[in-house]
């Protein structure tokens, strides 16, 4: 996916500020080497075994490393210039792309919003009638208690019906929030804000 926040003019001078500091260690570096070079070069020159041309070159040499450094510098501090001018060129720029970026984000929100209301109410639909289930459970026991009293028979108020799922897991923690039929407020939260439970992926299970 594209950045929208990448900006090239920006990108270019900054590479061109990191060749031109490779090169600025690159210059004190040789500098350096022939500053060294030159100390033996004078101690040659002084036991007679080069002549003074030897000491000339090496010393233009060194001149000509120094200038080639002092130019680099100023190289640097105007690009550097022009890094600072971007940058506050670059400033609408970026606020703009933000703008276009949140707008697409809270377009693509409000639609998955109606997603998600569209599964809460498909889920409550299906809870109710998971509930008319259950309630079958208490009608085969009116049903029964209602033949019992006709034959004569004593009733019993008290007769168990289905085994039904806990709602939500409880305090003590024995049912594992996979095996409820509702959904804890936390875990709720733990999906919206950072991961979904390993039993509501696909496949996945506590």
């Amino acid at each position: 996916m594209k950045n929208p926040f990448k900006n090239e003019k920006l990108q270019n001078v900054n590479s061109r500020l990191v060749e031109l500091k490779e090169k600025r260690e690159s210059l004190a570096n040789e500098i350096e080497e022939i500053q060294t070079a030159m100390n033996d070069t004078f101690e040659s020159y002084a036991v007679g075994t080069i002549e003074a041309e030897d000491v000339r070159k090496a010393e233009k040499l060194l001149r000509e490393k120094k200038d080639e450094y002092k130019q680099n510098e100023e190289m640097i501090s105007k690009v550097e210039a022009v890094k600072t001018e971007v940058k506050k060129e670059s400033v609408p720029y970026y606020k703009e792309m933000r703008q276009k970026k949140l707008q697409d984000v809270q377009k693509r929100y409000d639609d998955k919003v109606q997603d998600v209301h569209e599964a809460r109410n498909e889920f409550l639909r299906q809870l109710n009638e998971l509930g008319q289930i259950k309630k079958e459970a208490n009608r085969a026991n009116t049903e029964y208690n209602n033949v019992m009293a006709d034959i004569g028979e004593e009733s019993n108020p008290y007769l168990t019906g289905i085994q039904e799922k806990p709602f939500i897991k409880g305090s003590l923690g024995v049912v594992k929030d996979n095996e409820t039929i509702g959904v804890r407020e936390d875990v709720q939260r733990q999906a919206y804000e950072k991961v979904l439970p390993q039993f509501a992926e696909k496949g996945g299970e506590e």
